[in-house]
């Protein structure tokens, strides 16, 4: 997508986010976890607009934009398993099976690439 293309994206974006803020403003109450919702993608946007900016900056963009995952599945993984103590997520959700597999299987590639160093 080229920047001209993310005109109207952004444009529709910022209504949106005006949108909400009136109606903060006017005192609506909106649930707080659509509000979890937003600042999580709206953090998510962000954190991806550092590192597209940072990695545009580097001679190594392939490396800092490996890194940038990292840390995301690292802030993931601490907010999965915190909802977990809390009993957010539970054997109600078939997805944390899926989870339950695909983190075994991270977890055993990396140590076979900490092991192999």
């Amino acid at each position: 997508m080229s920047h001209i293309g993310l005109r109207d994206p952004l444009a529709s974006l910022r209504i949106k986010l005006q949108a909400i803020d009136l109606e903060l403003v006017d005192g609506e109450r909106l649930p707080s976890d659509a509000l979890e919702d937003l600042k999580s993608a709206v953090d998510d946007v962000r954190l991806r607009v550092w590192a597209a900016l940072a990695a545009a900056r580097s001679d190594d963009r392939a490396g800092l934009l490996l890194r940038f995952r990292l840390r995301r599945a690292i802030e993931i993984c601490g907010n999965v398993t915190r909802d977990l103590e809390e009993q957010a997520l539970g054997a109600h959700q078939g997805e944390l099976l899926q989870l339950r597999a695909v983190a075994r299987d991270v977890l055993e590639r990396i140590d076979r690439q900490v092991r192999d160093r």
